[in-house]
């Protein structure tokens, strides 16, 4: 953005002045738009928590916005910043390639095992259950 700033700015210096020189100084004067992360997101993502992570976060399902074409690491990592420490030690520390020992996740009913891993992109509307294994005797 900078650099086409310059370059209008440069071009239009070296013309005489004109109606049409004014308004592109104009423009080029006017202060950039700041955006927001959330002016790039675009892409929705339910999540649901069942077990040992519904009762750690105290929520049972929400709606996330990632950037089109995110993988389940990008949507872990997220949450895992989001939760902070619990999330991180008990679910997904990011940068790893799986979810912790003890839990499983699906999107859209299929084990990410079958899938892609955590490397499985995610498309609008997708819905990713996390939910802990249960052991017993």
């Amino acid at each position: 953005m900078f650099k086409l700033r310059f370059a209008l700015l440069s071009i239009s210096t070296y013309n005489s002045p004109s109606a049409y020189n004014m308004t592109l100084l104009e423009e080029l004067n006017r202060p950039v738009e700041k955006y927001s992360l959330k002016t790039w997101l675009n892409m929705k993502v339910k999540v649901e928590y069942l077990g040992f992570i519904k009762n750690l976060l105290s929520k049972r399902v929400e709606e996330l916005e990632l950037n089109e074409g995110a993988s389940l690491q990008e949507l872990l990592s997220d949450l895992s910043n989001l939760y902070g420490t619990p999330f991180k030690k008990e679910i997904f520390e990011p940068g790893q390639k799986d979810v912790k020992t003890g839990f499983v996740v699906t999107v859209n009913g299929v084990l990410i095992g079958q899938l892609d891993g955590v490397e499985t992109r995610l498309r609008n509307g997708d819905q990713v259950i996390l939910m802990s294994l249960m052991s017993g005797g």
